[in-house]
């Protein structure tokens, strides 16, 4: 492996600011870092003095574990810079909650039609938001709720879609665990089955005559 060569020296007054935004992450978790990096114009126009910096400053270290520190934080930020650019991991573009809900209008009877991409990011942000919460407030949510009768059909599909392309045990038992649980309630809440997971395949008759309730499922998920 080759010697690291050091960049070229910056400007102090770009040397200044790259410092304070290294200052600034290793002033916080790296949790925070996405929140940080997002929208930030800042970010952007400082990058790449950043990572020179960086690097100017790894290989001056005389501490083994101030260069140890360094090198994890250029290694993180190089991975969320990256990430940043291509819009994905904690970057992903998700759906606005107007989006959600003009897609939810804009549905009609399915019949044995795909799904479009924008229906499974809809359904997937649905099947997070209940991930994240106890089982023992979704009563509460699909009860208040006038939006979920007109997703459910495509939201069962959904979870039987990704259960056959799931390959992690964990995350099976977390779907199936979901899959059972939102029927029953389903079933307590409209007095009806919940909506046949293979009606997309059959074109039979779906459930979205359900007398719609009270409130949104997309506003719970702000």
């Amino acid at each position: 492996q080759g010697k690291e060569v050091a960049p070229p020296p910056l400007p102090k007054r770009e040397r200044k600011i790259a410092d304070k935004l290294i200052v600034l992450f290793l002033n916080n978790d790296v949790e925070e870092w996405p929140g940080l990096l997002q929208g930030s114009e800042i970010w952007l126009a400082n990058a790449q003095n950043v990572f020179d910096r960086l690097m100017q400053r790894i290989l001056k270290c005389t501490n083994r574990e101030d260069e140890w520190s360094l090198r994890v934080v250029h290694r993180d930020l190089t991975t969320l810079h990256q990430q940043l650019l291509d819009k994905t991991g904690p970057f992903e573009e998700q759906l606005t909650l107007n989006q959600e809900t003009d897609l939810v209008s804009e549905w009609v009877a399915p019949g044995p039609t795909a799904m479009t991409m924008e229906d499974k990011a809809l359904c997937d942000n649905l099947m997070a938001y209940f991930e994240v919460r106890d089982p023992s407030e979704w009563y509460k949510v699909l009860r208040e709720s006038k939006t979920w009768p007109v997703v459910a059909e495509r939201f069962f599909y959904r979870i039987r879609d990704r259960l056959r392309t799931e390959r992690s045990p964990r995350k099976v038992q977390k779907l199936k665990e979901l899959q059972t649980g939102l029927r029953q309630i389903h079933q307590e809440v409209f007095g009806v089955e919940a909506p046949d997971t293979a009606t997309l395949d059959t074109g039979t008759t779906d459930y979205r005559n359900i007398a719609q309730g009270r409130g949104e499922v997309d506003k719970t998920t702000q």
